[in-house]
């Protein structure tokens, strides 16, 4: 009983009986990012400061955290992580096994063997050596539903921001495309879908006034055409009336009063930096950089966009772009002594010079010719290069659609089409306008490879933007 009576034994110190408030709170702070450094608890003992003397050990852990500090700049790009279907991975491995098999085989049949058998492998080999490429190159394809589900979401915000009623169409979100590809593809499509939403469809009141549906419709489709991608953004909205396109541009300064333009041409504005209709600025759109953006990263991916609309009918952008960057089509082209690649998808068509009747241009263009009713200027490759003249002949003019306008570009001789793996040109060459890359050919030279678009863009603006051009080109027709 006597135990029982005795009073309770007192609670052990709190830590709130030392410190005052802010001073546990910045103990506190300390003691957070200090797991793996121990000397901050010594801190926090009420003890006198000799006992502190083992605190120092501090400055070593620190010592030894800055040369990792140090050595965290070294410029290397961080590695990134592709998730892989492991089927194709054991494929991959099925064709290494066979491709060893068949190089046993060339190498036994080499020393005095069969030549059928010989040649027999040798096109065993390169059978595999192409079902190899294919495999590899499916490592780096990534689906595109992760990208529709963030564009599902950005259809879906803009339409609530905006109070307008929208559903969103999908199809083709099964197909795979090179992640470097999809990297560059979130972008352009945002800007679309928010002007499809915003810019496109009516308001629910102007939709039922119209006799529409009060619930703008909008698709997103994706589907393979060889080895290209091509997305089509579709809305049943109001289109896009060339006629306003037209004013805003005289207001910004775009083009003259009076200026001759096609409809395609006028409907291809919402491309220029800084035109927007809209008059009022707003989050979503009124900047004049959305469309800009398009053009710009997708023909950075060596791909192109069109445009169709009609008016009170709604508007439907198709994009074309490369399955893949790393290998693609290339026409290998000669300019004198030197050979180059261009890429075959950005090439129109070729034509034969000599068949064609070319004449300097009275406009101030240069050379030129009529194509089907339009004049098209010659500009020599060695002119866009910067280059000495050569004094071969040239007899091919390759023709590129450079912002809706032709243009051809005179070379001495098309070579043939092939695949090419484009590869950097290197950490010693500074990047330079009107280069994709360089690659290597069948003889094992090195060749650069073009991107007439980039060469071919100042040429536009020197030519076209004259009215006396566009007074040429309606005799033409």
């Amino acid at each position: 009983l006597e135990s029982l009576s005795e009073p309770a034994s007192p609670l052990p110190p709190k830590a709130s009986d030392f410190f005052a408030g802010d001073d546990l709170a910045e103990i506190m702070a300390m003691a957070k990012p200090a797991a793996a450094v121990e000397a901050p608890v010594a801190e926090a003992n009420p003890a006198p400061a000799a006992a502190a003397a083992p605190a120092p050990a501090a400055p070593k852990a620190e010592a030894k955290a800055e040369p990792a500090k140090a050595a965290a700049p070294t410029g290397e790009k961080e590695d990134e992580i592709v998730r892989v279907s492991l089927s194709r991975i054991d494929n991959l491995n099925d064709y290494v096994g066979e491709l060893i098999v068949t190089q046993s085989v060339i190498q036994q049949q080499a020393h005095g063997g069969n030549t059928a058998k010989l040649l027999s492998a040798i096109q065993q080999m390169v059978k595999i050596a192409k079902d190899i490429q294919n495999i590899s190159m499916s490592l780096r394809m990534l689906p595109v539903k992760p990208l529709i589900q963030k564009l599902q979401r950005v259809v879906r915000d803009t339409a609530k921001s905006l109070n307008k009623d929208v559903q969103l169409n999908l199809s083709g979100d099964g197909i795979d495309v090179d992640k470097s590809v999809l990297d560059r593809l979130g972008d352009p499509l945002i800007h679309i879908l928010r002007n499809a939403v915003d810019h496109g469809l009516e308001t629910t009141e102007e939709r039922i006034a119209a006799g529409k549906s009060p619930v703008g419709k909008v698709t997103l489709s994706f589907e393979n055409e060889g080895n290209h991608l091509v997305i089509q953004i579709k809305d049943d909205g109001k289109g896009i009336n060339p006629e306003v396109l037209r004013k805003k541009a005289i207001e910004k300064g775009i083009i003259k009063e009076g200026q001759t333009l096609s409809e395609k041409q006028l409907i291809h504005l919402i491309f220029h930096p800084g035109f927007s209709t809209k008059a009022v600025t707003s989050e979503i759109s009124g900047r004049g950089v959305g469309m800009d953006v398009v053009k710009t990263n997708i023909d950075k991916i060596g791909g192109h966009v069109e445009v169709q609309t009609a008016v009170g009918s709604g508007s439907t952008f198709r994009i074309q772009i490369p399955l893949s960057l790393a290998v693609i089509e290339g026409l290998i082209v000669m300019n004198g002594d030197n050979r180059y690649v261009v890429p075959l998808s950005q090439v129109q068509e070729t034509l034969n010079i000599h068949t064609l009747k070319v004449h300097e241009s009275k406009l101030g263009i240069g050379s030129c010719f009529e194509l089907r009713g339009s004049i098209v200027p010659l500009i020599s490759l060695e002119t866009l290069l910067g280059a000495k003249p050569h004094d071969k002949e040239s007899s091919t003019a390759l023709v590129f659609n450079v912002e809706d306008q032709l243009i051809a570009v005179r070379v001495s001789e098309v070579v043939k089409s092939q695949q090419i793996v484009i590869k950097p040109l290197g950490n010693g060459i500074k990047p330079q306008k009107g280069w994709i890359g360089s690659c290597v050919l069948g003889d094992g030279l090195p060749t650069l490879i073009l991107s007439p678009m980039d060469l071919l863009k100042g040429q536009v603006s020197s030519v076209f933007k004259t009215d006396e051009v566009g007074q040429g080109q309606r005799r033409a027709a």
